[in-house]
């Protein structure tokens, strides 16, 4: 089969169902935004969904890939006690993935049932829906934005020879820091790196834009999310697909975005 659909997705520890009320208050949209891609998701019926997490669950110098059966995400490092979010895993895909790419890329695979926030909160928001979803979870490395795009191009050919409905979901946040309402405190730069990001894609050079990002101005800015983006960008970047962006916003001095790009 093929990709079904791809997803930029924050997952801010905002969307515990813990949070307070003045803060959920502010999150109505992202909510909203999340529901209209978790219906989305249940249209095109994914046998799995691909998860970029770009925390690392592992050393930090590869690709990891998750072979569990299930997974198990707990928030205590949120002051959250009680919200446990749990998945299926999808070890046989998951595998054959790695197994094609680690002759040629720096790949790792564990099998660890406990995932952080970075994929946690995807698969909390998702929870909801009536299927049975199925995770594969790829981390990211640190290494530049332009070879994580790359590896996400190698992901693309072995997805398409699958026989796998597979939904590419890229977990992460635009920036932190844009003003001083963040929990650092403004830092310097990261509104005008927020800005420039969203020029870029307003003008559909968000390619361009990630490959001349320098990791280390990625990193000040706690742009996460440029990590699973270029990955995502990477397996769709030879898919005709339609873009839409559900939520843009930024609150409380970070910037979340919710994508999506849709198979023509």
């Amino acid at each position: 089969m093929s990709i079904v659909l791809a997803a930029l997705a924050p997952h801010s520890p905002l969307l515990l169902p813990t949070t307070d009320k003045s803060h959920k208050k502010a999150l109505n949209r992202l909510l909203e935004a999340y529901k209209s891609l978790g219906q989305l998701i249940h249209a095109v019926k994914p046998d799995v969904i691909l998860c970029f997490n770009p925390h690392a669950t592992s050393v930090s110098n590869v690709y990891t890939f998750n072979l569990a059966e299930k997974f198990k995400a707990t928030f205590p490092e949120f002051g959250d006690l009680v919200t446990i979010a749990e998945a299926l895993g999808s070890p046989t895909f998951t595998h054959h993935l790695k197994e094609h790419l680690e002759a040629n890329w720096p790949v790792s695979s564990i099998i660890k049932e406990e995932i952080n926030y970075g994929a946690g909160i995807p698969i909390l928001t998702f929870s909801s829906l009536p299927d049975k979803l199925r995770y594969s979870i790829i981390s990211s490395r640190k290494a530049e934005l332009a070879e994580h795009f790359n590896f996400g191009i190698k992901l693309q050919s072995e997805i398409i020879n699958s026989e796998k409905r597979v939904v590419v979901l890229a977990s992460g946040d635009v920036a932190s820091g844009i003003s001083e309402a963040a929990a650092r405190g403004k830092i310097p730069g990261s509104e005008e790196y927020y800005q420039d990001w969203d020029l870029a894609f307003k003008k559909n050079e968000i390619v361009k834009f990630l490959h001349d990002a320098k990791k280390t101005q990625v990193d000040k800015f706690c742009s996460c999310g440029a990590y699973s983006l270029s990955m995502l960008l990477g397996t769709i970047n030879s898919i005709n697909t339609e873009f839409t962006t559900l939520y843009q916003e930024v609150l409380f001095g970070v910037g979340y975005q919710l994508s999506i790009w849709q198979p023509k």
